[in-house]
């Protein structure tokens, strides 16, 4: 099937605008005009279903101005005229979103932190950690609702002592209220905190290892328990809710086990 080259010498019609493109979606719907016409599509054309980047050109009368940063989506565009896989690409002004953000930083760049389209993965991360002590800390010294508050609805949990996994929040929470009891943990080490992020950033894997220290009849420190931690945590309504949960012993230290 014929494609079009990317060019620019295309001229916007009356209530287009020209998008000079920084990125754009890779899905499998985008790629469909290559492998079959289907309803809506015409040749020679340039695919790309969604894109973004800066406007190049437009009419006063579309609100946009040259320079602005813009997203556009569907609407025909890969199909019935050309897409964003190019360096430009022409669309109706009614079907471009304004939006602001550092794109040098959403593509890398020069900046240390890991952005990709507003999603700061380094923040993220630490929130996630963060998030992740003050649960633990709490449930040291006899406050499990860190946790248990922090639970997804659909959540699904796993520790040593069971032999199925648990699903549902009412189940989780029934199942380690049977079990916990006040641990006088005091002092945690957490050691190797690795951090997956989504590129959406809505969803955040959490692995690392705990070490748990208690007094002995001396008064004198030892450690209760090894474990090795892996939480999946998801973006809900603004908050970060655990959607599942898995605790492992790397090394079995006393008999305890609500650790």
């Amino acid at each position: 099937m014929p494609f079009r080259s990317p060019r620019r010498d295309a001229e916007p019609q009356p209530g287009w605008v020209r998008i000079k493109v920084k990125g754009f979606g890779a899905g499998i719907r985008g790629h469909h005009p290559r492998v079959e016409s289907g309803p809506g599509v015409t040749y020679p054309r340039i695919p790309g279903m969604e894109g973004g980047g800066v406007i190049d050109q437009a009419d006063e009368d579309s609100g946009l101005r040259p320079g602005q940063q813009v997203a556009t989506v569907m609407g025909g565009m890969g199909r019935s005229f050309d897409g964003s896989y190019a360096q430009y690409v022409t669309v109706p002004a009614g079907r471009v979103i304004p939006f602001e953000i550092d794109l040098e930083q959403a593509g890398g760049g020069k900046h240390e932190k890991e952005t990709v389209m507003g999603v700061n993965k380094d923040e993220i991360s630490k929130t996630i950690i963060e998030l992740e002590k003050s649960f633990n800390e709490r449930w040291s010294v006899g406050d499990n609702r860190g946790y248990l508050d922090a639970f997804a609805d659909e959540v699904s949990y796993f520790d040593p002592i069971l032999k199925n996994i648990v699903v549902g929040r009412d189940k989780v929470i029934a199942w380690i209220d049977s079990i916990y009891s006040n641990p006088h943990i005091v002092r945690s080490e957490y050691l190797n905190p690795q951090v997956h992020v989504s590129d959406e950033g809505d969803f955040a894997v959490l692995a690392y290892n705990l070490n748990t220290y208690v007094l002995d009849d001396n008064g004198k420190e030892k450690q209760l328990r090894a474990w090795n931690a892996t939480h999946g945590y998801r973006l809900i309504d603004n908050q970060w809710r655990i959607a599942h949960s898995n605790w492992a012993f790397s090394q079995t230290v006393t008999e305890e086990i609500a650790s």
